[in-house]
């Protein structure tokens, strides 16, 4: 596409292409193709990709029902590419804001990949990335190396649901793997929701993600058996932050850094979903989209450094099902303004705590029977 500017284009990318031949559309010079307007993409098909286009100035969205037609959406897309792109504040009016607004939107596709892209400035209802996953097949999606900054709520942080930046699968399918990755992602100035990043599927691995100033976190949401490893979290003692927040089964959280985590709400009430890492506690017999009981989960060899809560086992919400056969071992927290080791819901099981340590003399812990933890050490 020559280098200037494209009002009002909808390119429908409907093509097959190999592994040899792939079919590519892109910029003459990236960040010299303007689309502006009512602008769109549209991919099917395989094997392909888009490059170095930046989307902005908006104007007259195409509006579906309560939705806004997604920027990217890739319907049965394989092994297709959204690389090297900007989207830059291209959202629906004031009056659009409550609308559903998907800027990527990935539906029953396999072997995608969303990565080196620049996304800033997103306001309204609606994930950045959507992969929406409505059949339940495992599609291996890859979001790597891309920039999430200045996102702002509608309302009040965390007022309306639905203003994360990562979406993997929904409730009705999140019994099923994705085998999905996200990694070497950056994520500034991001406040929409408690979950920045909402995973709702199994088998997925977030991994060398940077999370600086923002509000919310990282929430394995749904689905069983992923991997949380090598993220840092720098909240910058902002209100209503986490890192990371388990439900499900099979997780395994480690080698982490999490900065300056503060728990309360702007009001300067509590939270029980908040923390450096929360453990939470299941629901009886949940619905898909209930909170369901945390089992065989691991937290190992996680550095909390200056948060007001930095473990937190068997927190509420609605829930009474405790953590079972949970280990919690050998992690550091530092400098813990509140409670280093909080356990609001002592686990069932085979649940082990050890080699944990702390500065704080309030957070040591004693053996409590069902729980076997062994005293946290003090270091000075």
């Amino acid at each position: 596409m020559a280098n200037g500017t494209w009002n009002n284009i909808f390119i429908d990318f409907n093509k097959n292409g190999t592994a040899s031949e792939p079919i590519t559309i892109s910029a003459q010079n990236p960040e010299s193709v303007f689309m502006t307007g009512n602008s769109r993409v549209y991919m099917r098909g395989s094997y392909l990709t888009i490059s170095g286009l930046v989307f902005k100035d908006p104007s007259n969205l195409v509006v579906s029902g309560s939705t806004i037609e997604p920027i990217f959406e890739l319907n049965k897309c394989n092994n297709c590419k959204v690389t090297n792109n900007k989207i830059d504040s291209y959202n629906g009016t004031e009056a659009q804001k409550t609308m559903k607004f998907k800027w990527i939107y990935i539906v029953d596709g396999q072997y995608n990949e969303i990565s080196h892209n620049s996304f800033v400035g997103k306001y309204g209802i609606g994930s950045i990335i959507n992969d929406n996953r409505s059949l339940g097949n495992a599609d291996y999606l890859k979001i790597h190396h891309n920039y999430f900054a200045d996102r702002t709520p509608i309302n009040g942080l965390n007022d309306d649901n639905d203003q994360d930046a990562i979406r993997i699968g929904t409730s009705t399918t999140s019994l099923s793997n994705s085998f999905s990755e996200v990694y070497d992602n950056y994520f500034y100035n991001f406040f929409g929701e408690i979950e920045i990043i909402s995973n709702k599927s199994g088998k997925n691995k977030y991994y060398n993600n940077t999370f600086r100033d923002y509000g919310g976190g990282l929430t394995l949401r749904h689905g069983n058996n992923c991997e949380v490893y090598g993220n840092y979290f720098f909240a910058e003692n902002n209100d209503f932050t986490l890192g990371i927040r388990l439900i499900g089964e099979g997780h395994k959280v480690y080698n982490n850094y999490i900065e300056g985590i503060n728990s309360f709400k702007p009001s300067g009430s509590s939270s029980s979903v908040t923390g450096g890492i929360n453990v939470m506690n299941g629901v009886s017999n949940p619905e898909l989209n209930q909170y369901f009981q945390v089992k065989n989960a691991q937290v190992l060899n996680n550095t909390f450094v200056n948060c007001d809560y930095a473990i937190r086992i068997g927190t509420s919400l609605g829930g009474d099902q405790a953590p079972e056969n949970l280990t919690v071992a050998n992690n550091i927290m530092y400098n813990t303004s509140i409670d280093a080791y909080h356990i609001n819901t002592t686990p069932i099981g085979t649940s082990i705590s050890e080699g944990n340590i702390t500065n704080i003399s309030n957070s040591d812990i004693t053996d409590d029977g069902n729980f076997h933890r062994i005293t946290i050490v003090e270091i000075s």
